[in-house]
């Protein structure tokens, strides 16, 4: 997670994603520490999705929650 994500947003975040990705867990998503290709990487662990539409919806979830785009593009490039 971006060290100046605050709590809140990403309390909002998880929900968002638990919505769309039913079986990924809240204990999931805090070990992913945030980090979106993490949750990439365990939400195909789990679901028959292509790397792309998923880096999609999660950025559509993380700029809904204030994440700039260019803090979204370094960590898909890191």
């Amino acid at each position: 997670m971006n060290s100046d994500m605050q709590e809140t947003p990403w309390k909002d975040i998880k929900k968002d994603i638990m919505t769309i990705w039913s079986q990924i867990t809240a204990d999931e998503l805090e070990q992913s520490r945030g980090q979106m290709m993490s949750i990439s990487g365990l939400i195909e662990q789990k679901y028959d999705h292509q790397k792309e539409e998923i880096i999609q919806k999660l950025t559509t979830i993380f700029k809904k929650f204030g994440q700039s785009t260019e803090d979204i593009k370094k960590e898909i490039e890191a």
